[in-house]
């Protein structure tokens, strides 16, 4: 029982650390894919600058910002939260918004028109609301996603708070039965015995250690009452042997008194006899 006690208490804690590993990799998840639209927000503007006037520090930078972004993209983070089912809507999100980034947005943007303001121009400008939009969605499906996995942490953090509540509960229940019960039997035992009554007995007789002691107990109790039949035999045997000590001296006193205070009838002797035999 105290064995069920202890594996629902690491249970529950292993829960708990499962739920802050789980909370911290998911907020890092969303905090990452949420920078993800700054991100998209700034190589728009700074691809909107390199189109009006060529700088190559623009370019370096718009490069540097590609890179990131698809870095973090595929960070470890974000993918840790994606499931295995590739129909699931997180998985979805993720795999359109990859679709999007490697097939529309990042072309673009690595080969940009050759004069500004031209259709392609706009149209690379254009697709990143769009885009930021199905990363808004990707956020929003881990943190579906996070709230579903804490709410199953949750559900299995109170059932293992309540299962060992019940555990506790039974086990009190047992205590009472096997342990206090019979110790409060045997503690009454242990007062009629004290009493007087060495006819008690317990039927606590078992293999067990409750069991053990109940026949110890009545073991006790049997061997005073044997020593208390033999006590009693024996002063029943001294107290005979004084009573004719008694009659003994008794009959010696009036044979004396006879004897001194006066003739010795004929009946004298009868009488001593008489009483010799009474006092034998």
């Amino acid at each position: 029982m105290f064995a069920a006690i202890t594996v629902l208490a690491v249970a529950s804690m292993s829960t708990s650390w499962l739920v802050a590993e789980t909370t911290q990799g998911s907020g890092q998840a969303i905090n990452l894919a949420g920078s993800l639209r700054m991100q998209s927000w700034r190589m728009a503007s700074i691809y909107q600058r390199l189109q009006q006037n060529g700088n190559p520090e623009a370019r370096q930078a718009l490069e540097q910002a590609i890179g990131r972004f698809e870095s973090d993209l595929k960070a470890a983070s974000i993918l840790a939260v994606l499931p295995d089912d590739e129909t699931a809507p997180l998985k979805q999100v993720y795999r359109q918004v990859e679709n999007s980034w490697r097939m529309q947005i990042k072309p673009g943007l690595v080969n940009p028109a050759a004069s500004p303001s031209t259709a392609a121009d706009e149209a690379v400008l254009d697709n990143i609301p769009e885009f930021v939009a199905r990363i808004n969605d990707l956020v929003k499906q881990i943190e579906e996603a996070t709230e579903a996995k804490i709410l199953v942490m949750r559900v299995i953090l109170g059932a293992a708070v309540m299962a060992s509540l019940l555990v506790v509960v039974l086990s009190l229940y047992l205590v009472y039965h096997i342990l206090v019960h019979p110790l409060r039997g045997l503690l009454a035992l242990a007062d009629q015995i004290g009493q007087g009554n060495l006819a008690a007995r317990t039927d606590l007789t078992g293999e067990d250690e409750i069991g053990r002691l109940g026949q110890a107990f009545n073991h006790m109790a049997e061997d005073l009452s044997r020593l208390y039949r033999n006590l009693e035999s024996r002063v029943e045997e001294k107290t005979a042997e004084l009573t004719i000590a008694n009659r003994s001296l008794e009959l010696l006193y009036h044979s004396i008194a006879r004897l001194y205070n006066g003739p010795v009838a004929p009946d004298t002797y009868a009488i001593l006899l008489k009483d010799l035999e009474n006092v034998l």
